[in-house]
Protein backbone atom coordinates (compact mmCIF):
# COMPACT_ATOMS: atom_id res chain seq x y z
CA UNK A 1 0.00 0.00 0.00
CA UNK A 2 1.28 3.53 -0.62
CA UNK A 3 2.39 5.51 2.09
CA UNK A 4 1.16 9.42 2.06
CA UNK A 5 3.79 11.50 3.44
CA UNK A 6 2.89 14.71 4.88
CA UNK A 7 5.52 17.08 2.89
CA UNK A 8 6.70 19.31 6.08
CA UNK A 9 8.73 16.38 7.77
CA UNK A 10 11.89 15.29 6.33
CA UNK A 11 11.92 11.06 6.08
CA UNK A 12 15.27 9.01 5.57
CA UNK A 13 14.87 5.58 4.11
CA UNK A 14 17.10 2.63 4.80
CA UNK A 15 17.15 -1.00 4.81
CA UNK A 16 15.14 -2.48 7.60
CA UNK A 17 17.62 -4.73 8.38
CA UNK A 18 20.09 -1.80 8.74
CA UNK A 19 18.23 0.23 10.57
CA UNK A 20 17.74 -2.81 13.24
CA UNK A 21 21.68 -2.84 13.78
CA UNK A 22 21.86 0.43 13.72
CA UNK A 23 19.45 0.97 16.58
CA UNK A 24 21.03 -2.04 18.08
CA UNK A 25 24.20 -0.31 18.13
CA UNK A 26 23.89 2.93 19.34
CA UNK A 27 22.04 1.76 22.30
CA UNK A 28 24.88 -0.15 23.64
CA UNK A 29 27.42 2.57 22.49
CA UNK A 30 24.89 5.08 24.72
CA UNK A 31 25.03 2.74 27.93
CA UNK A 32 28.70 2.70 28.00
CA UNK A 33 28.60 6.23 27.30
CA UNK A 34 25.54 8.21 28.52
CA UNK A 35 26.59 11.57 28.67
CA UNK A 36 29.22 13.44 26.49
CA UNK A 37 30.58 13.36 23.19
CA UNK A 38 30.27 9.84 23.14
CA UNK A 39 26.93 9.73 22.97
CA UNK A 40 25.50 9.10 19.85
CA UNK A 41 21.59 10.24 18.33
CA UNK A 42 20.07 8.06 16.17
CA UNK A 43 18.86 10.74 14.54
CA UNK A 44 22.28 11.63 13.17
CA UNK A 45 23.14 8.55 12.78
CA UNK A 46 19.82 7.36 9.96
CA UNK A 47 19.97 10.86 8.47
CA UNK A 48 23.88 10.47 8.08
CA UNK A 49 23.58 7.10 6.10
CA UNK A 50 20.50 8.59 4.03
CA UNK A 51 22.50 11.63 3.21
CA UNK A 52 25.61 9.40 2.22
CA UNK A 53 23.32 6.79 -0.20
CA UNK A 54 21.37 9.84 -1.85
CA UNK A 55 24.80 11.29 -2.51
CA UNK A 56 26.30 8.12 -3.86
CA UNK A 57 23.29 7.86 -6.30
CA UNK A 58 24.03 11.26 -7.33
CA UNK A 59 27.70 9.61 -8.23
CA UNK A 60 27.89 8.88 -12.07
CA UNK A 61 32.02 8.48 -12.26
CA UNK A 62 32.48 5.13 -12.56
CA UNK A 63 36.18 5.51 -11.81
CA UNK A 64 34.99 6.93 -8.49
CA UNK A 65 33.72 3.04 -7.88
CA UNK A 66 30.46 4.51 -6.13
CA UNK A 67 32.23 7.35 -3.40
CA UNK A 68 30.97 9.68 -2.54
CA UNK A 69 32.38 13.87 -2.11
CA UNK A 70 30.80 15.26 0.99
CA UNK A 71 32.76 18.00 2.77
CA UNK A 72 33.09 18.79 6.66
CA UNK A 73 31.54 21.91 6.35
CA UNK A 74 28.09 20.46 4.97
CA UNK A 75 27.96 17.57 7.37
CA UNK A 76 29.11 19.99 10.39
CA UNK A 77 25.82 22.26 9.57
CA UNK A 78 23.76 19.41 10.44
CA UNK A 79 25.07 18.52 13.79
CA UNK A 80 28.80 20.03 15.62
CA UNK A 81 29.30 16.40 16.80
CA UNK A 82 29.04 15.04 13.32
CA UNK A 83 32.36 13.59 13.41
CA UNK A 84 31.70 11.01 16.08
CA UNK A 85 29.11 9.58 14.44
CA UNK A 86 30.71 8.87 11.34
CA UNK A 87 33.57 7.44 13.12
CA UNK A 88 30.81 4.91 14.47
CA UNK A 89 29.79 3.91 11.43
CA UNK A 90 32.86 3.25 9.68
CA UNK A 91 33.87 1.18 13.09
CA UNK A 92 30.74 -0.93 12.38
CA UNK A 93 31.47 -1.26 9.26
CA UNK A 94 28.37 0.25 7.89
CA UNK A 95 30.39 3.28 6.09
CA UNK A 96 34.16 3.40 4.26
CA UNK A 97 35.33 6.31 3.73
CA UNK A 98 38.82 8.00 1.81
CA UNK A 99 40.06 11.28 1.09
CA UNK A 100 38.78 13.32 -1.80
CA UNK A 101 40.88 16.66 -1.83
CA UNK A 102 43.84 14.91 -0.41
CA UNK A 103 45.66 18.21 -0.77
CA UNK A 104 43.50 20.08 1.18
CA UNK A 105 42.42 17.76 3.10
CA UNK A 106 39.21 19.23 3.84
CA UNK A 107 36.90 16.44 2.38
CA UNK A 108 36.21 12.74 2.33
CA UNK A 109 34.11 10.38 -0.12
CA UNK A 110 32.14 8.23 1.65
CA UNK A 111 30.40 5.08 0.40
CA UNK A 112 27.75 2.37 2.19
CA UNK A 113 28.98 -1.04 2.41
CA UNK A 114 27.28 -2.78 4.89
CA UNK A 115 26.02 -6.15 4.23
CA UNK A 116 23.01 -8.25 5.95
CA UNK A 117 23.94 -11.15 7.89
CA UNK A 118 22.05 -13.12 6.07
CA UNK A 119 21.22 -13.20 2.49
CA UNK A 120 17.94 -11.98 1.38
CA UNK A 121 16.05 -11.24 -2.33
CA UNK A 122 16.02 -7.95 -2.56
CA UNK A 123 11.92 -8.25 -3.33
CA UNK A 124 11.79 -9.43 0.02
CA UNK A 125 13.65 -6.69 1.86
CA UNK A 126 11.71 -4.13 3.95
CA UNK A 127 12.92 -0.22 3.75
CA UNK A 128 12.58 1.63 7.36
CA UNK A 129 10.78 5.21 6.96
CA UNK A 130 12.33 6.86 9.37
CA UNK A 131 11.47 10.81 10.75
CA UNK A 132 13.96 12.37 13.50
CA UNK A 133 12.48 12.27 16.67
CA UNK A 134 14.78 14.92 18.19
CA UNK A 135 12.70 18.50 17.27
CA UNK A 136 15.11 20.45 17.38
CA UNK A 137 17.26 18.31 14.75
CA UNK A 138 14.27 17.56 12.83
CA UNK A 139 13.11 20.99 12.59
CA UNK A 140 17.21 22.05 11.13
CA UNK A 141 16.77 19.30 8.59
CA UNK A 142 12.89 20.09 7.45
CA UNK A 143 13.59 23.96 6.95
CA UNK A 144 17.00 22.98 4.54
CA UNK A 145 14.43 20.65 2.44
CA UNK A 146 11.40 22.87 2.86
CA UNK A 147 13.59 26.25 1.66
CA UNK A 148 15.19 24.11 -1.23
CA UNK A 149 11.79 23.50 -2.48
CA UNK A 150 10.72 26.84 -2.33
CA UNK A 151 13.48 28.61 -4.14
CA UNK A 152 12.83 25.65 -6.60
CA UNK A 153 9.13 26.46 -6.75
CA UNK A 154 9.69 30.47 -7.12
CA UNK A 155 11.65 29.94 -10.00
CA UNK A 156 10.34 26.75 -11.67
CA UNK A 157 6.63 26.20 -10.80
CA UNK A 158 5.58 24.70 -13.98
CA UNK A 159 7.95 21.84 -13.39
CA UNK A 160 7.93 21.11 -9.86
CA UNK A 161 4.24 21.06 -9.43
CA UNK A 162 4.48 17.92 -11.25
CA UNK A 163 6.51 16.03 -8.75
CA UNK A 164 4.52 14.68 -6.49
CA UNK A 165 2.98 11.17 -5.51
CA UNK A 166 1.09 10.77 -9.15
CA UNK A 167 4.76 9.82 -10.66
CA UNK A 168 4.17 5.70 -10.42
CA UNK A 169 7.46 2.95 -10.43
CA UNK A 170 6.22 -0.58 -10.92
CA UNK A 171 7.38 -1.79 -7.63
CA UNK A 172 7.12 -5.82 -7.75
CA UNK A 173 8.61 -5.42 -11.26
CA UNK A 174 11.61 -3.31 -10.46
CA UNK A 175 12.27 -5.19 -7.53
CA UNK A 176 12.07 -8.36 -9.23
CA UNK A 177 14.22 -6.78 -11.64
CA UNK A 178 17.17 -5.87 -9.11
CA UNK A 179 16.80 -9.79 -8.50
CA UNK A 180 17.75 -11.08 -11.69
CA UNK A 181 20.54 -7.98 -12.46
CA UNK A 182 23.78 -8.53 -12.31
CA UNK A 183 25.40 -5.66 -10.12
CA UNK A 184 27.27 -5.01 -6.75
CA UNK A 185 25.40 -5.04 -4.19
CA UNK A 186 26.04 -1.20 -3.74
CA UNK A 187 24.53 -0.75 -6.97
CA UNK A 188 21.72 -2.60 -6.28
CA UNK A 189 21.36 -0.51 -2.99
CA UNK A 190 21.11 2.65 -4.43
CA UNK A 191 18.16 1.68 -6.72
CA UNK A 192 16.39 0.21 -3.57
CA UNK A 193 16.47 3.26 -2.06
CA UNK A 194 15.71 5.30 -5.22
CA UNK A 195 12.69 3.06 -5.78
CA UNK A 196 11.48 2.99 -2.60
CA UNK A 197 11.15 7.24 -2.38
CA UNK A 198 9.27 7.32 -5.54
CA UNK A 199 6.96 4.42 -4.23
CA UNK A 200 6.40 6.17 -1.35
CA UNK A 201 5.87 9.23 -2.76
CA UNK A 202 8.89 11.13 -1.12
CA UNK A 203 10.20 13.95 -3.70
CA UNK A 204 12.23 16.57 -3.02
CA UNK A 205 14.18 18.89 -5.24
CA UNK A 206 16.26 22.27 -5.44
CA UNK A 207 17.26 24.38 -7.53
CA UNK A 208 20.61 26.52 -5.93
CA UNK A 209 23.27 24.90 -6.88
CA UNK A 210 26.39 26.70 -9.04
CA UNK A 211 24.83 24.82 -12.28
CA UNK A 212 22.00 26.27 -12.01
CA UNK A 213 20.06 23.02 -12.30
CA UNK A 214 16.70 21.16 -11.58
CA UNK A 215 17.44 18.37 -9.18
CA UNK A 216 15.07 15.81 -8.53
CA UNK A 217 14.14 12.15 -8.01
CA UNK A 218 14.02 11.52 -11.15
CA UNK A 219 17.34 13.54 -11.89
CA UNK A 220 19.08 11.10 -9.20
CA UNK A 221 17.45 7.91 -11.04
CA UNK A 222 19.74 5.63 -12.73
CA UNK A 223 18.63 5.40 -15.69
CA UNK A 224 17.73 1.79 -15.88
CA UNK A 225 14.85 2.09 -14.11
CA UNK A 226 12.91 4.32 -16.01
CA UNK A 227 11.35 1.56 -17.76
CA UNK A 228 9.22 1.48 -14.78
CA UNK A 229 8.38 4.95 -14.59
CA UNK A 230 5.07 6.13 -15.34
CA UNK A 231 2.28 9.14 -14.92
CA UNK A 232 -1.04 8.15 -14.15
CA UNK A 233 -0.69 4.87 -16.06
CA UNK A 234 0.78 7.00 -19.02
CA UNK A 235 4.16 6.11 -20.50
CA UNK A 236 6.82 8.66 -21.07
CA UNK A 237 9.40 9.32 -23.07
CA UNK A 238 12.18 11.52 -22.62
CA UNK A 239 13.43 14.11 -25.46
CA UNK A 240 17.24 15.94 -25.08
CA UNK A 241 19.40 17.28 -27.72
CA UNK A 242 22.96 15.51 -29.43
CA UNK A 243 25.83 16.75 -27.94
CA UNK A 244 24.14 19.41 -25.82
CA UNK A 245 27.10 21.08 -24.65
CA UNK A 246 28.63 21.26 -27.99
CA UNK A 247 25.92 22.43 -29.59
CA UNK A 248 25.30 25.03 -26.76
CA UNK A 249 29.02 26.23 -27.81
CA UNK A 250 28.17 26.15 -31.79
CA UNK A 251 25.11 27.96 -31.12
CA UNK A 252 26.85 30.78 -29.29
CA UNK A 253 29.21 31.04 -32.12
CA UNK A 254 26.51 31.06 -34.88
CA UNK A 255 24.98 34.09 -33.38
CA UNK A 256 28.40 35.97 -33.69
CA UNK A 257 29.57 34.40 -37.39
CA UNK A 258 26.03 36.18 -38.05
CA UNK A 259 26.01 39.32 -36.73
CA UNK A 260 22.55 38.68 -34.87
CA UNK A 261 23.65 40.61 -31.30
CA UNK A 262 20.13 41.20 -30.20
CA UNK A 263 20.17 37.36 -30.09
CA UNK A 264 23.53 37.35 -28.07
CA UNK A 265 22.29 40.27 -25.87
CA UNK A 266 18.77 37.79 -24.71
CA UNK A 267 21.40 34.90 -24.19
CA UNK A 268 23.59 36.73 -21.78
CA UNK A 269 19.82 38.03 -20.30
CA UNK A 270 19.43 34.22 -20.13
CA UNK A 271 22.09 33.44 -17.45
CA UNK A 272 21.35 33.91 -13.88
CA UNK A 273 24.91 33.92 -12.67
CA UNK A 274 25.85 37.52 -12.89
CA UNK A 275 29.10 37.07 -12.77
CA UNK A 276 29.15 34.41 -15.71
CA UNK A 277 26.98 36.68 -17.88
CA UNK A 278 29.37 39.44 -17.90
CA UNK A 279 32.20 36.86 -18.10
CA UNK A 280 30.50 36.30 -22.15
CA UNK A 281 29.72 39.25 -22.28
CA UNK A 282 33.91 40.37 -22.10
CA UNK A 283 34.62 37.45 -24.15
CA UNK A 284 32.20 38.17 -26.97
CA UNK A 285 33.48 41.66 -27.26
CA UNK A 286 37.31 40.77 -27.70
CA UNK A 287 36.17 37.92 -29.92
CA UNK A 288 33.58 39.43 -32.24
CA UNK A 289 35.76 41.85 -34.08
CA UNK A 290 38.24 38.94 -35.24
CA UNK A 291 35.68 36.84 -36.14
CA UNK A 292 34.67 39.11 -39.27
CA UNK A 293 38.29 37.72 -40.69
CA UNK A 294 39.08 35.28 -42.96
CA UNK A 295 39.90 32.21 -42.10
CA UNK A 296 38.44 32.43 -38.89
CA UNK A 297 35.05 32.95 -40.12
CA UNK A 298 35.48 30.20 -42.49
CA UNK A 299 36.44 27.67 -39.49
CA UNK A 300 33.64 28.63 -37.21
CA UNK A 301 31.26 27.82 -40.07
CA UNK A 302 32.70 24.14 -39.99
CA UNK A 303 33.18 23.74 -36.73
CA UNK A 304 29.06 24.70 -35.77
CA UNK A 305 28.49 22.66 -38.94
CA UNK A 306 30.28 19.93 -37.90
CA UNK A 307 28.30 20.07 -34.40
CA UNK A 308 24.71 20.72 -36.08
CA UNK A 309 24.83 18.10 -39.30
CA UNK A 310 27.80 15.86 -38.21
CA UNK A 311 28.81 14.09 -35.02
CA UNK A 312 31.62 15.73 -33.44
CA UNK A 313 32.29 13.17 -31.54
CA UNK A 314 32.78 10.29 -34.33
CA UNK A 315 34.69 12.97 -35.75
CA UNK A 316 37.18 13.31 -33.83
CA UNK A 317 37.89 9.56 -33.84
CA UNK A 318 38.38 9.95 -37.32
CA UNK A 319 40.61 12.54 -36.81
CA UNK A 320 43.07 11.33 -34.32
CA UNK A 321 46.91 10.99 -35.77
CA UNK A 322 48.92 7.57 -35.95
CA UNK A 323 51.14 8.74 -33.76
CA UNK A 324 48.50 9.71 -30.82
CA UNK A 325 46.45 6.05 -31.61
CA UNK A 326 49.56 4.43 -30.67
CA UNK A 327 49.69 6.12 -27.00
CA UNK A 328 46.12 4.39 -26.53
CA UNK A 329 45.69 1.20 -24.77
CA UNK A 330 43.79 -1.38 -26.47
CA UNK A 331 42.27 -4.50 -23.91
CA UNK A 332 40.06 -7.19 -25.38
CA UNK A 333 38.91 -4.97 -27.94
CA UNK A 334 38.84 -2.24 -26.02
CA UNK A 335 40.11 1.33 -25.54
CA UNK A 336 41.99 2.13 -22.49
CA UNK A 337 43.69 5.42 -21.62
CA UNK A 338 44.23 7.00 -18.13
CA UNK A 339 41.83 9.50 -16.44
CA UNK A 340 42.58 11.37 -13.29
CA UNK A 341 40.63 9.76 -10.22
CA UNK A 342 39.51 13.09 -7.81
CA UNK A 343 38.63 10.05 -5.10
CA UNK A 344 42.06 8.76 -4.94
CA UNK A 345 44.12 12.03 -6.54
CA UNK A 346 45.62 10.38 -9.15
CA UNK A 347 45.17 8.50 -12.69
CA UNK A 348 43.24 5.02 -13.28
CA UNK A 349 42.42 2.77 -16.71
CA UNK A 350 39.35 3.91 -17.43
CA UNK A 351 37.52 1.54 -20.19
CA UNK A 352 35.78 2.05 -23.46
CA UNK A 353 33.88 0.22 -25.85
CA UNK A 354 34.62 2.67 -29.49
CA UNK A 355 36.60 5.57 -30.10
CA UNK A 356 33.26 7.70 -30.15
CA UNK A 357 32.65 6.83 -26.55
CA UNK A 358 36.26 7.58 -26.06
CA UNK A 359 36.03 11.13 -28.07
CA UNK A 360 32.75 11.78 -26.04
CA UNK A 361 34.70 11.86 -22.66
CA UNK A 362 37.69 13.57 -23.69
CA UNK A 363 35.73 16.03 -25.89
CA UNK A 364 33.93 16.76 -22.17
CA UNK A 365 37.29 16.56 -20.93
CA UNK A 366 38.49 19.39 -23.26
CA UNK A 367 35.50 21.38 -22.09
CA UNK A 368 36.55 21.30 -18.42
CA UNK A 369 40.37 21.64 -18.25
CA UNK A 370 42.98 24.36 -17.49
CA UNK A 371 44.16 25.81 -21.23
CA UNK A 372 47.83 25.24 -19.70
CA UNK A 373 46.85 21.50 -19.74
CA UNK A 374 49.35 19.03 -21.34
CA UNK A 375 47.34 16.09 -21.78
CA UNK A 376 48.54 14.47 -24.77
CA UNK A 377 45.01 13.35 -25.61
CA UNK A 378 43.71 17.10 -24.96
CA UNK A 379 46.34 18.19 -27.31
CA UNK A 380 45.05 16.08 -29.80
CA UNK A 381 42.02 17.53 -29.52
CA UNK A 382 43.64 21.16 -29.78
CA UNK A 383 45.28 19.75 -32.69
CA UNK A 384 41.72 19.10 -34.44
CA UNK A 385 39.59 21.90 -33.75
CA UNK A 386 40.12 25.27 -35.25
CA UNK A 387 42.72 27.39 -33.76
CA UNK A 388 39.84 30.19 -33.13
CA UNK A 389 37.75 27.71 -31.17
CA UNK A 390 41.03 26.79 -28.85
CA UNK A 391 41.23 30.41 -28.13
CA UNK A 392 37.55 30.83 -27.42
CA UNK A 393 37.46 28.36 -25.44
CA UNK A 394 40.14 29.22 -23.17
CA UNK A 395 39.25 33.04 -23.02
CA UNK A 396 36.19 31.98 -21.68
CA UNK A 397 37.68 29.99 -18.92
CA UNK A 398 39.66 32.91 -17.89
CA UNK A 399 41.53 32.68 -14.64
CA UNK A 400 38.83 29.95 -13.67
CA UNK A 401 38.93 27.07 -15.61
CA UNK A 402 35.39 25.79 -13.69
CA UNK A 403 33.98 29.05 -15.43
CA UNK A 404 33.25 27.45 -18.65
CA UNK A 405 31.59 24.41 -17.90
CA UNK A 406 29.11 25.98 -15.34
CA UNK A 407 28.05 28.84 -17.88
CA UNK A 408 26.96 26.04 -20.49
CA UNK A 409 25.37 24.21 -18.28
CA UNK A 410 23.75 27.54 -16.97
CA UNK A 411 22.63 28.12 -20.51
CA UNK A 412 21.59 24.89 -20.64
CA UNK A 413 19.55 25.70 -17.76
CA UNK A 414 18.10 28.66 -18.45
CA UNK A 415 16.79 27.28 -21.95
CA UNK A 416 15.34 23.87 -20.71
CA UNK A 417 14.05 25.15 -17.34
CA UNK A 418 13.28 28.75 -18.28
CA UNK A 419 11.79 28.81 -21.50
CA UNK A 420 11.11 25.30 -23.18
CA UNK A 421 9.80 24.09 -20.61
CA UNK A 422 7.99 27.38 -19.31
CA UNK A 423 6.59 27.87 -23.09
CA UNK A 424 5.48 24.17 -23.28
CA UNK A 425 3.72 24.29 -19.98
CA UNK A 426 1.98 27.54 -21.24
CA UNK A 427 1.11 25.64 -24.71
CA UNK A 428 -0.26 22.47 -23.22
CA UNK A 429 -1.06 23.18 -19.29
CA UNK A 430 -2.62 19.50 -19.14
CA UNK A 431 0.78 17.68 -20.09
CA UNK A 432 2.56 16.40 -17.25
CA UNK A 433 6.58 17.52 -17.96
CA UNK A 434 9.85 16.78 -16.14
CA UNK A 435 13.39 17.42 -16.68
CA UNK A 436 16.57 15.37 -16.37
CA UNK A 437 19.49 18.00 -16.74
CA UNK A 438 19.24 18.70 -20.95
CA UNK A 439 16.47 16.34 -21.46
CA UNK A 440 12.68 16.96 -21.03
CA UNK A 441 10.06 13.74 -20.17
CA UNK A 442 6.77 14.42 -21.31
CA UNK A 443 3.84 11.13 -22.03
CA UNK A 444 4.69 9.36 -25.15
CA UNK A 445 1.48 11.02 -27.25
CA UNK A 446 3.17 14.24 -26.68
CA UNK A 447 6.48 12.90 -28.45
CA UNK A 448 5.96 14.97 -31.65
CA UNK A 449 4.76 18.27 -30.78
CA UNK A 450 7.18 18.75 -27.85
CA UNK A 451 10.10 16.96 -30.78
CA UNK A 452 8.96 19.94 -33.15
CA UNK A 453 8.85 22.61 -30.54
CA UNK A 454 12.05 21.76 -29.29
CA UNK A 455 13.92 22.41 -32.53
CA UNK A 456 11.56 25.57 -33.62
CA UNK A 457 12.08 27.35 -30.30
CA UNK A 458 15.71 26.72 -30.24
CA UNK A 459 16.59 27.33 -33.65
CA UNK A 460 15.15 31.14 -32.93
CA UNK A 461 17.09 31.28 -29.95
CA UNK A 462 20.65 30.64 -31.53
CA UNK A 463 19.78 29.88 -35.13
CA UNK A 464 21.01 26.70 -35.82
CA UNK A 465 18.46 23.33 -35.23
CA UNK A 466 19.37 20.99 -32.79
CA UNK A 467 19.28 17.31 -33.74
CA UNK A 468 16.51 15.83 -30.87
CA UNK A 469 16.94 12.02 -29.44
CA UNK A 470 14.38 10.25 -27.60
CA UNK A 471 14.22 7.61 -25.31
CA UNK A 472 10.76 5.38 -24.37
CA UNK A 473 11.23 4.91 -20.86
CA UNK A 474 8.63 1.82 -20.96
CA UNK A 475 10.43 -0.15 -23.46
CA UNK A 476 13.85 1.46 -22.58
CA UNK A 477 14.46 1.79 -26.30
CA UNK A 478 16.98 5.05 -27.56
CA UNK A 479 16.16 6.19 -30.62
CA UNK A 480 17.04 9.65 -33.28
CA UNK A 481 13.27 11.46 -33.82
Amino acid sequence: MRAVFNRKRRYMFLDQDLFDYLEDKVEWNNKLHPNGKLNLKLDVVVFLVDLITIKQGLERSKTNKGFAKICAKILKQYHHNYNTHIDFLLKNRVLKRKPYDAKKGKCFAYKLVWKPPFKKKWAQRKMKAYTPQDFTFAKRINNDELKAKDFANGRCRHLTKWLDSDINIAYEDSLQYLDHEEMNGNQKYQRRHAIERIHQGYWVYSRNGKDDRLHSNLVNLPSDLRQFITYKGQILCSLDFKSSQPFILAGILNLCVNGSYDLLDSLIEMISDRKLAESLSSTLAVMIPKISETPMNTDIRAFINLVVTGDIYNYLGQQYSIEFLSTITTKNGTIVDRFFDESIDKKVDKQFDDLRGYSKVVMLEYLYCSPKSNEKRLNEVRRILPDCINKFVDLMKGENKADFPILLQNIEAALFLDTLTKELSEKYQDMFMATIHDSIVVPINYQTEVHEFMRKRTFEIFEIVPEVKYEIWGKNISLVA
